[in-house]
């Protein structure tokens, strides 16, 4: 049996970064998978605790002919990561866009 559904795209967004080093570590310490994770943000909305939310992230794994990539919205992001690793996230962006 297999499943198939419609592909959750990207929403329009502010800004993106690699935050493989924070995803690994919440999810494979071992980093044993050797996957990387991308995380899209919104730096204009308030209602977060911060100007800056998490929208989505995107994980990345496989080798060669084997890549794939799966995106995951912010609901699906605070279950994956955990909602104190989402706000950490958030902030560290927030810190990284004052002292621009």
């Amino acid at each position: 049996m297999s499943f198939q559904f419609a592909p959750y795209r990207i929403p329009p967004h502010s800004g993106s970064e690699d935050i493989s080093d924070v995803y690994t570590e919440e999810t494979d310490p071992e980093n044993e998978r050797g996957e990387c994770c991308e995380a899209f943000f919104d730096d204009e909305v308030s209602g977060y605790g911060c100007h800056c939310a998490l929208i989505a992230i995107r994980v990345t794994g496989g080798l060669g002919d084997d890549l794939w990539s799966v995106n995951l919205p912010r609901d699906m992001a605070m279950k994956l990561l955990n909602p104190m690793t989402v706000t950490r996230l958030e902030r560290r962006r927030a810190d990284r866009l004052d002292d621009e």
